[in-house]
């Protein structure tokens, strides 16, 4: 199979492979009708994580270094977050939830200030009445703190990892990642503008005109982490899985074959 054959293959049919993966955990997921909090979170970000991986791998448009690592970062997150849920699922997920319960909530302070200094009645945004209806559905919004500490569990991302037991994961990827998602010098430097190729300009550098190139290595990065995910919590919650990984069929296999071609 070529290169374009396969490219193709995988676009095609990942998707598939990735949701019946999904679906086989989500048929045996443990669920505590008493305390549903850890069994929601940790199948909620499971979900986001297989939808990431799917539109990553599913879109070559993404298969870029000025695109591609805001989206992997985000899988990194994930993952990270999940191994240390973990640890401890009903405390963790309980701040989980808190916080994302106290987001929302302020959210809608700044929206319900944005309408009526606009003239307007807030109650009249349907938005605005989803929010509201789905914090209800929660608690009481006066019984919802809002944390204003930027990180939803205390720790920033590099002490959640190694509390997790996933600290070279972070190192090789979050640092890097992040370049991308906050556009500093050491991304916008190196992808958006290339040296000057008049050489009385004394190099400086100018806006990258032509197209930056795609690479396989975005799509088989989203498919190993959501692999990598799927590991962690087959491990974790004890899950018999016998469904075949679409990671190793349309990845690692193609790579054999290439070595063997080769």
């Amino acid at each position: 199979m070529d290169e374009n054959d396969w490219v193709d293959e995988l676009v095609t049919n990942y998707a598939k492979g990735a949701r019946d993966e999904f679906l086989a955990r989500w048929k045996v997921w443990p669920i505590d009708l008493q305390n549903p909090g850890p069994s929601e979170v940790t199948i909620g970000l499971l979900h986001r994580q297989y939808i990431l991986a799917v539109n990553i791998v599913g879109n070559p448009g993404t298969w870029s270094i000025d695109i591609a690592p805001i989206l992997l970062r985000s899988m990194v997150e994930v993952y990270i977050w999940l191994s240390w849920i973990l640890v401890a699922p009903v405390e963790r997920s309980m701040k989980f939830i808190d916080d994302g319960l106290g987001k929302e909530k302020l959210v809608i302070k700044h929206r319900t200030d944005e309408i009526e200094a606009m003239g307007l009645n807030p109650e009249d945004d349907w938005m605005l009445n989803v929010s509201k209806a789905w914090i209800e559905d929660h608690r009481y919004s006066f019984l919802i703190d809002v944390n204003l500490s930027g990180s939803w569990s205390g720790l920033d991302m590099r002490k959640m990892a190694e509390e997790a037991d996933c600290r070279d994961f972070y190192r090789f990827t979050y640092p890097s990642f992040s370049s991308t998602v906050h556009s500093t010098w050491n991304h916008v430097g190196k992808v958006d503008l290339i040296p000057c190729q008049n050489p009385l300009h004394g190099g400086h550098r100018v806006p990258r005109e032509e197209a930056i190139p795609l690479s396989v290595d975005f799509p088989l990065l989203a498919a190993k982490y959501l692999d990598k995910t799927f590991a962690l919590l087959d491990k974790q919650l004890n899950l018999s899985i016998d469904v075949e990984s679409t990671f190793e069929r349309l990845f690692v296999e193609r790579e054999e074959e290439a070595s063997n071609e080769a």
